[in-house]
């Protein structure tokens, strides 16, 4: 069940857990429109894949580029970060899937990674 919280600093965020508590995903929408996608993995599968406990994807979005994935998304511009939120979490392969979408569609975001094991993941933004 996604929830949704204000934390005073004029920000909204949505956060939820699915898979059998091994994936914790949560979205931000920041003071100055920026989206950020978090997602926390944890559990065997993570150990196996990663060599890890927990491993974290970070995925940054401005607003106009938000508002170009929500579209490609099928989110209608009314649901704003709502709309997004239950996107987001009907992808079957969380982050892995929203990445793939952004570049399909040729919009840039700011990817970071990293847990124990892989250490720090970062690449700027392309497109």
């Amino acid at each position: 069940m996604a929830q949704r919280g204000y934390d005073g600093a004029r920000s909204w965020e949505w956060s939820g857990v699915r898979h059998q508590d091994e994936v914790l995903e949560r979205l931000t929408v920041g003071r100055f429109g920026v989206v950020e996608v978090e997602e926390r993995l944890a559990g065997p599968g993570v150990t196996a894949a990663f060599g890890e406990d927990e491993h974290v994807t970070r995925l940054s979005f401005s607003p106009d580029d938000a508002a170009r994935l929500a579209a490609v998304l099928g989110v209608d511009g009314a649901d704003g970060p709502d709309g997004l939120w239950t996107a987001i979490v009907g992808l079957p392969d969380g982050a892995f899937d929203l990445m793939d979408k952004a570049d399909e569609a040729g919009i840039p975001y700011v990817y970071t990674a990293g847990g124990d094991a892989t250490g720090m993941v970062y690449r700027p933004p392309h497109c």
